[in-house]
This record gives structure tokens, sequence and C-alpha cells, in this order.
């Protein structure tokens, strides 16, 4: 991690990545800040689905899946020699942006890093917009300001890891197909036909032997 002194202390510096592929294991490139972030924000969201439910005047709402964080921060980028050369800033301005333009050997954007501190988060940039607001007599800017946002991307293998997607200790949602029985989904989810009448409490079916094709049932997670 590059570093810069401040007053005899060594401040670290935010530092994006560049990787060939969504393993992330050997950056090829790296982007820099002038001036480290003043604040950040990383927002993490869910996806549920609601369906409704047979004999019931509300839907049944069910985990679908997670969605992925997203980094919104501002950077600030400064020719003036305050810090560093002093120069227009069109050049810092331009390598930022190509962090998103397309790389012909990958057929695709760079998959990027955001380190700092705590902050690791492997990502694809997605959005970017430079605002310029100090000039030379000449009109070239030595001064702007970068509002990104960033994508969390996890390799396969990571999410495989992390989630345990299949596991019955988590609610899931089950589309029936035509000749399906409570019995048989309760055996295939949870390993034993013993758990239909779970599935038939929580979903308030009158007639668990009647399953219309299409029906989403939601599959509460098992006690412990």
């Amino acid at each position: 991690m590059e570093t810069r002194e401040l007053d005899g202390r060594q401040l670290d510096k935010l530092v994006i990545e560049t990787y060939p592929d969504q393993d992330f294991d050997e950056a090829d490139g790296q982007w820099v800040v002038l001036f480290n972030p003043s604040d950040f924000s990383l927002t993490r969201a869910n996806r549920y689905d609601s369906a409704p439910v047979q004999g019931t005047s509300r839907p049944s709402t069910a985990f679908a899946h997670g969605l992925p964080d997203q980094l919104s921060v501002t950077f600030l980028l400064d020719g003036t020699g305050v810090v560093g050369d002093p120069g227009p800033v069109t050049e810092r301005v331009k390598e930022f942006l190509g962090l998103m333009r397309f790389r012909g050997e990958d057929h695709r954007p760079a998959y990027l890093r955001v380190r700092w501190g705590p902050l690791d988060l492997p990502c694809v940039l997605k959005t970017a917009t430079a605002a310029f607001v100090l000039f030379n007599r000449t009109g070239e800017p030595l001064r702007a300001r970068i509002a990104a946002s960033f994508e969390e991307v996890m390799g396969e293998q990571e999410r495989v890891n992390r989630e345990r997607a299949s596991s019955p200790d988590l609610f899931q949602s089950w589309i029936v197909e035509e000749g399906e029985s409570l019995d048989a989904i309760a055996h295939q989810v949870y390993g034993s036909v013993r758990y239909w009448r779970p599935i038939a409490e929580v979903n308030h079916l009158e007639n668990p032997r009647e399953l219309p094709s299409g029906l989403r049932l939601v599959l509460p997670p098992l006690e412990r």
C-alpha cells in the first residue's frame, strides 16, 4: 500500500488495483489517489420476492438472493501545487476514466480492487462523473472532483464459500412443477418427507395433496 508523510506520520493512500479476471490473483496496474477521500458510502441490499398464497389475503415474502455491495466515493484531483506537481489535471482524469475502458485483450473493462485501510472491495467501476471546478488562464483544468460508484464482484469459488445457497438453514422458495407432491419436495430440500407439514403450515395450504403447477412455496429453515 502506497503511503505519504504528513507531520511525521505515514498515511495509507487509497489504491485502485486492476486485474484481468475475477480471480484477483495478480494486479496488472493501479491508480493511486492524491488525496484520500473524506468519506465514502457502502450500500448492501437483498432482494425479496412476493407471491400469492392460496387461501390468504396477503402474499408471502421470501428471500431471493443478495445484491452486490455498492461503493460510492468522490475523489479530489488538484494541480495547483498544494500537493504534488502543479499542472492541469486532464491526464489524471483520463487515467481514472480509463478504468472503465474496454480492454481488447480481455474483451471487457478491467476488474478492480479498491483498497484503503479495512476497505478491500473486489469490484467493477459502474459510473464516474468528473466535474472540473478550477481553471488556469488558458482554460486548462487545475482541479476536478470525480464521483464514482463501484459494484462488488465475487468470484464463483468465493461465492460458494460464503453462501450455502442450498442450505436448509436459509429461507428458500420453490416453484411447483406438474406432478410434484409436498412430501417429495420436503425430501429433496430437507432430506426427509416428514418436513412436509412445516411447509404446508407456513404456506397456509388448505389441501397439501393438491399443488397446482406454478405455485410458489416458501420453504422455512429447519428448527435446531
